[in-house]
């Protein structure tokens, strides 16, 4: 069960390690874009090109996805960015339950957005956790669990991939031991508990006041979603990528001006944004509905970004 690229990249190691898929389940396609043209989940176009069925369910409560999963009798369910609470009826129909792969170290960052929020609270070293699933989020025992250090600027959806890959791995290592009830899960501790929340496009919008090192952390954190952005010209400025300098020292004048943009004079990089601490260098700046663009080919087609505050 799952839907979006992870799901797909999980479902091929699976197929590459020779384990028995049956079936595959994903959400409905959607209507996208301005022509709301029906898109279908990544993981349902990868079971389509390896001949396996799908079903597509616009909710797990419905007694008829309930009845459909009966029909198919599974001996495993495996769960992997499927984004939709199983419910009791589901979760008692396989012999062997049904097996998530979060992307932390359960009981750390329970919920919708654990990776993101990980890349935003700055720390060193996440993980990927198996579990037994229960009837509460990210709740149930716990199989085994993976220590994976964070890459220096790597983003979210870098870092997600890597871990459902991990996770992957390590679930296959322990399907044996499962079967055969050799693995004893341990339940987590309720006390350590940590939630995340479900991610919004306001969740994205930049408050230069803050410490440049906290932005570049979110700059990482929201990619792809929600993305980082500020406005400029009343309209939406992505910034895609960016670093910090501490080699420019601030004008009296420059000091606190937060948001402010200035012209720093280094080549492949001229432009600077003053933040709550260092001078941030946006590297990949994309316009609403405009193409991805760097710093100098930006300033090259807008000369009066510079001086301009950002909000």
């Amino acid at each position: 069960m799952g839907n979006p690229i992870y799901s797909a990249q999980v479902a091929d190691i699976f197929f590459q390690e020779n384990i028995p898929l049956n079936i595959i389940v994903t959400s409905e396609d959607k209507k996208e874009g301005r022509g709301q043209r029906l898109i279908s989940p990544p993981l349902k176009d990868w079971s389509i090109k390896h001949n396996i069925p799908v079903l597509q369910f616009r909710s797990l409560k419905h007694q008829i996805s309930i009845d459909a999963i009966k029909d198919v009798n599974p001996d495993l369910i495996i769960v992997a960015s499927y984004g939709k609470m199983l419910p009791k009826d589901i979760l008692e129909i396989p012999k062997y339950g049904c097996l998530n792969i979060h992307p932390s170290l359960l009981p750390k960052y329970r919920g919708p957005s654990p990776v993101a929020s990980t890349l935003v609270d700055g720390i060193q070293v996440t993980g990927v956790s198996i579990i037994l699933m229960n009837e509460e989020m990210d709740a149930g025992p716990i199989l085994t669990q993976v220590n994976v250090p964070i890459h220096e600027k790597e983003t979210s959806e870098m870092l997600t991939s890597r871990l459902f890959k991990i996770g992957a791995h390590e679930l296959i290592k322990i399907l044996d031991q499962w079967e055969s009830k050799k693995l004893i899960p341990v339940p987590q501790n309720e006390k350590d508990a940590t939630f995340t929340k479900l991610l919004s496009k306001t969740d994205g919008k930049i408050n230069w006041n803050i410490p440049g090192e906290k932005i570049i952390s979110l700059i990482r954190a929201y990619h792809p979603w929600p993305g980082t952005y500020t406005t400029w010209n009343e309209l939406n400025l992505k910034i895609l990528d960016a670093e910090l300098i501490t080699s420019y020292e601030l004008s009296d004048t420059e000091i606190n001006n937060f948001g402010k943009v200035i012209n720093i004079n280094t080549g492949d990089n001229p432009v600077g944004i003053i933040t709550g601490t260092q001078l941030l260098i946006p590297k990949l700046l994309q316009l609403s509905g405009k193409t991805v663009l760097t710093a100098k080919e930006f300033l090259e087609r807008n000369n009066d970004f510079i001086d301009a505050t950002l909000e």
